[in-house]
């Protein structure tokens, strides 16, 4: 007679993911129990560390790091209060072009002392890679291109039979294309034709799915769900042809901040960069030909989180 032992449910673990982006600095602690990740607890606050920075520039925002680190010191009272000591720091596209600086490697000290814990400075490619692992721990069932638009940067990445293909990393962030272009919209649009020229496998991603991620495009996508007359309550996996999708983001890439900004607080915080973004967007389906947009809510930390835990 065989001897079967009965295994014992696993155990939760809290997890914090902390990212330092160009744009915010979230934090969202998952209660983990096996392959189940579920989000308990979430805090965010803009602080928009990349506004004015370019690539000729590389300064973080003055205002900005004093409400980071302000934000960061927050983030580590609630971690001690809630026992959590699993954390996952990272910090993006912002960190990631100051790194090299006196100031920057300044900032870099004073955030982790904020903080209570080490934070890793991701290079660009690791950003993409991450982000279509988080992709797919939503949508197991992705193919296509996903590309994750922050303040800082553009990263974007291919998926094929549930591996990561191509990725790379652009400085076409929402915030530094404003700067960058002096809200020019023609400048904006020949500097997006300058940096996605020589990405030639984007044509992979033909006839298949686009998976737009990052603040910016979930609102660009929110305010689509407007024109479309659609009221889904969450804007994870909303799908649109990608036709449809272009000529939304058109329409919208032609409108002035102040349309967005009597709309819903998740639009109307990021209204200075909505006609970028849906620029940025509408370029992107143009390249790609994909035949339809997902929009997903989950990527860079959900990816860091998989990554850990698988």
């Amino acid at each position: 007679m065989r001897n079967s032992k009965k295994t014992s449910p696993k155990k939760p673990t809290d997890i914090a993911v902390i990212d330092i982006g160009s744009n915010s600095v979230r934090m969202v602690i998952y209660r983990v129990t096996g392959r189940k990740h579920e989000p308990i607890h979430e805090k965010k606050a803009t602080c928009s560390l990349a506004r004015r920075m370019t690539q000729d520039r590389p300064l973080l925002d003055r205002e900005g790091m004093a409400l980071a680190l302000k934000t960061l010191s927050k983030f580590g009272r609630i971690l001690r209060k809630r026992k959590v000591t699993k954390i996952l720091a990272i910090g993006t596209a912002a960190m990631r072009m100051v790194a090299h600086t006196r100031a920057g490697k300044k900032f870099h000290r004073r955030a982790e002392k904020a903080l209570g814990h080490k934070i890793a400075v991701i290079s660009g490619r690791k950003e993409a890679r991450l982000t279509a692992i988080g992709v797919m721990s939503a949508l197991p069932k992705a193919v296509g291109i996903c590309g994750d638009l922050g303040g800082g940067s553009l990263e974007l990445a291919s998926i094929v039979k549930g591996h990561v293909g191509h990725t790379v990393t652009l400085a076409l962030g929402s915030l530094t294309l404003v700067t960058e272009s002096q809200n020019d919209p023609f400048k904006a649009q020949a500097l997006m034709h300058a940096r996605l020229n020589h990405i030639n496998w984007l044509s992979k991603g033909k006839n298949r799915t686009f998976y737009p991620i990052g603040g910016s495009w979930r609102a660009v996508g929110r305010i689509m769900l407007k024109m479309l007359h659609k009221t889904p309550r969450h804007i994870q996996g909303f799908t649109v042809k990608a036709s449809i999708a272009r000529k939304c983001a058109r329409l919208i890439e032609q409108k002035k901040p102040a349309a967005f900004r009597k709309m819903q607080k998740k639009i109307r915080r990021r209204a200075d960069v909505i006609p970028y973004a849906a620029a940025v967007l509408a370029e992107l389906i143009d390249r790609i030909q994909p035949s339809r947009i997902t929009f997903s809510a989950h990527g860079v930390r959900e990816g860091l989180l998989r990554s850990k835990t698988s």
